[in-house]
């Protein structure tokens, strides 16, 4: 289907059906140079939902994708404003149909969100304090001992990181206003629609931001760090797809490397799985002895719980650790190149003592301005650090080279 050929009717059917699939799409940036860079959506589905997006946002020969609000507010162009024929038998529905975009909740449930720390303050200082303790049986002593104690001796060294201010606007006015109220019988608000655009903008830039980092800058986030270690050996195929031989060898090693890694010998509590072979853990672990709870999940949940000793160990997901996921335009970093090459899992301590997201200034919205009462505009701004890997070692990558 190209955008050449393509009808009203078949415009109309794309949007319905990019409504009704949810698109996974972040925002109309993946949509520039007319090309619709989304990797997780099936080629049926992709190819209308494409089509008609790039109908609605082509701008002439420039090839240039137009604004939202440009194509919003022209009821001309595509027909995608409230300007639209229904006939005396047409009744408006009830509601809307909302396009959906893949938000991640609880984030905290991937690292400790620290919010509202020094708001304004461009950057952000830790203080890492270090004790200086060598051979503890210096401090050995005899009855007779006069003066002769060893010092024990502390430290303090700084890091810091950048913080970012983020700012989008709304704009409509009292023409734009009353003509979507004749929209109202459906429930669809012209003015509520917009700000939550401009929330669900921010939420999106969020998430990004906490995953992957800034695409202008180190690009480090969650599962980016340069500071943790990656390991590249142990999984080198989706745990879903592991034989009973393989899993138990896996689990058997995993643990092992991690304390390799950390030194300290301490326990993780969180193992972060892409996705896509989360959802494949569903799978039995012997499909010969087909038991309750003896999936791949389970299995690997209650081995973890038992190895750390830690009945609260958790097992996250998201399509964010995914390397097709992460091939989305809009991730890209400033080189041009995806900030994942392969599906990464992460083994960490989810502590605030190990590491943070760095959050001064959660959205906020700011009152309605006007100069006329008849142009409106509203703007909502945040600032935002980064994730901050306190104790890098705390943390370890595995990245499966096969997928």
């Amino acid at each position: 289907m190209t955008v050449s050929n393509l009808t009203q009717q078949e415009l109309s059917n794309a949007l319905a059906l990019a409504a009704q699939k949810g698109a996974f799409a972040y925002g109309m940036e993946q949509f520039a140079g007319g090309e619709f860079n989304n990797s997780v959506l099936p080629s049926d589905v992709k190819a209308p939902i494409g089509a008609g997006i790039r109908k609605l946002f082509e701008n002439s020969a420039e090839g240039k994708v137009k604004s939202f609000k440009e194509v919003f507010d022209n009821d001309t162009a595509a027909q995608f404003g409230a300007n639209f024929n229904i006939t005396a038998l047409s009744q408006l529905a009830a509601g809307t149909i909302k396009q959906k975009f893949y938000l991640v909740e609880e984030l905290n449930k991937f690292v400790p969100m620290d919010m509202g720390a020094n708001p304004f303050a461009p950057t952000r200082v830790f203080i890492k304090e270090f004790y200086g303790i060598q051979n503890p049986e210096g401090g050995l002593i005899s009855p007779v001992n006069k003066g002769q104690y060893q010092e024990v001796e502390t430290g303090v060294d700084n890091t810091s990181i950048d913080r970012e201010f983020w700012a989008k606007q709304i704009s409509y006015n009292f023409l734009q206003q009353s003509q979507f109220a004749y929209l109202g019988q459906s429930g669809y608000d012209y003015v509520k629609s917009k700000l939550e655009a401009l929330n669900l903008d921010y939420e999106i830039f969020m998430r990004k931001v906490l995953f992957y980092g800034f695409s202008k800058k180190d690009n480090t986030g969650l599962l980016t760090s340069t500071e943790v270690t990656t390991n590249t050996s142990l999984i080198t195929k989706q745990i879903s797809q592991m034989t009973s031989t393989e899993i138990n060898a896996f689990v058997r090693q995993i643990i092992t490397v991690y304390q390799a890694n950390q030194v300290l010998g301490e326990f993780p509590d969180t193992f972060f799985m892409p996705q896509s072979d989360y959802t494949g853990m569903g799978a039995l672990i012997n499909p010969d002895f087909p038991l309750a709870g003896s999936t791949k999940l389970a299995f690997l949940l209650e081995t973890f719980k038992i190895m750390t000793n830690n009945p609260n160990f958790k097992i996250v997901t998201t399509f964010y650790a995914q390397k097709s996921w992460a091939a989305n335009a809009q991730y890209k970093k400033a080189n041009g190149s995806a900030p994942l090459s392969y599906d990464r899992y992460m083994l960490y301590k989810n502590k605030s003592e190990s590491l943070v997201f760095d959050l001064p200034i959660p959205f906020t919205m700011l009152g309605t301005g006007t100069l006329n009462n008849f142009d409106y505009l509203q703007l909502g701004y945040a600032q935002v650090g980064k994730t901050f890997f306190k104790r890098p070692a705390d943390a370890i990558y595995f990245d499966n080279t096969n997928s």
